[in-house]
C-alpha cells in the first residue's frame, strides 16, 4: 500500500513539472512580445485554469 501511494505521489509531482514545462515556453514567448496588452489578458486567463 505504501508503494502505491509513493508511485501516486511521484506521478502527481512529475505531472505538475510536465505542465509547468509546457506553460513556461508560452509565458516566455508572451513576455518577449513587444505589446504588453496581449500579454496581460492571456496571463490572467491562464491563472483561473491553474487554480481550478
Amino acid at each position: 500500500m505504501r508503494s502505491y501511494l509513493l508511485v501516486l505521489a511521484v506521478s502527481l509531482v512529475s505531472a505538475g513539472v510536465y505542465v509547468e514545462a509546457l506553460n513556461k515556453p508560452r509565458m516566455s514567448k508572451e513576455q518577449t512580445k513587444p505589446k504588453t496588452s496581449t500579454t496581460g489578458p492571456t496571463f490572467n486567463n491562464h491563472k483561473p485554469v491553474w487554480n481550478s
